[in-house]
């Protein structure tokens, strides 16, 4: 049975840099090929806003980090697991980011997308966010969502 919660740090951190380093460091290094992510670097990351994880059986699936930015909530981070994906987890996850802004009063959500991560783009776009500006020195398109 799958399981919506907050991350707990000390169960979850290496299983979500772990994630990190397999589902979106690949597309990052096409722009910046020596990025690389630790652990203590993650902790930092995640110690900032709010995450939420999926798991099943005790084993995480998928997690969304989400930080304020003045009046925007900005998604850091979203990943799940290859096997568990086209399962809904990720419009799970999205749905669970885009209440929360509501509940806070954010405006919109923003995020960040690899622009050679084609799946993700079509994800988002089917959810709803339009891309606003392409960032060459990252290589990603920022998306944009007004809260409802």
């Amino acid at each position: 049975m799958m399981r919506f919660r907050k991350r707990i740090p000390a169960k979850d951190d290496r299983a979500i840099t772990a994630l990190v380093r397999k589902t979106l460091l690949p597309y990052a290094k096409i722009a910046k090929p020596s990025l690389s992510v630790s652990l203590k670097e993650m902790k930092e990351r995640l110690a900032v806003g709010v995450t939420w994880v999926l798991t099943e059986n005790g084993r995480l699936q998928g997690f969304i980090h989400v930080k304020p930015e003045q009046n925007v909530l900005l998604v850091s981070l979203l990943a799940v697991k290859p096997s568990s994906q086209g399962k809904g987890l990720g419009s799970r996850l999205m749905r669970r980011a885009e209440k929360y802004a509501s509940d806070q009063g954010y405006q919109g959500i923003c995020l960040f997308a690899d622009r050679s991560n084609s799946k993700a783009i079509r994800f988002y776009k089917l959810k709803g966010y339009r891309i606003q500006e392409y960032i060459s020195e990252i290589d990603n398109y920022m998306m944009w969502k007004e809260t409802v």
